[in-house]
């Protein structure tokens, strides 16, 4: 799974690879996310929202659905049942 190395943070010692900002010591759950670049809830459903009206769905799609279709698509990639 790729990540964007410019928004990766790390808490303590640095890493190897020398990459990412680092947080304070008693950084926030808050913090942690803004740093990371992290989508909130919030952020996801309207996301999700607008792509299902740009795309024509006719249903919205719920977390249930994309639950769904996350799990379906690691079944797929060959990820155990069991690991899912």
């Amino acid at each position: 799974m790729p990540h964007n190395i410019h928004s990766m943070v790390y808490a303590g010692k640095e890493p190897w690879h020398g990459l990412g900002t680092p947080l304070p010591r008693n950084a926030d759950y808050d913090s942690i996310v803004e740093a990371a670049g992290f989508y909130t809830a919030i952020e996801l459903k309207t996301v999700v929202s607008r792509t299902c009206t740009r795309t024509g769905l006719a249903r919205r799609l719920g977390w249930h659905d994309l639950r769904n279709s996350f799990a379906s698509h690691l079944v797929m990639r060959g990820v155990a049942l069991k690991a899912v």
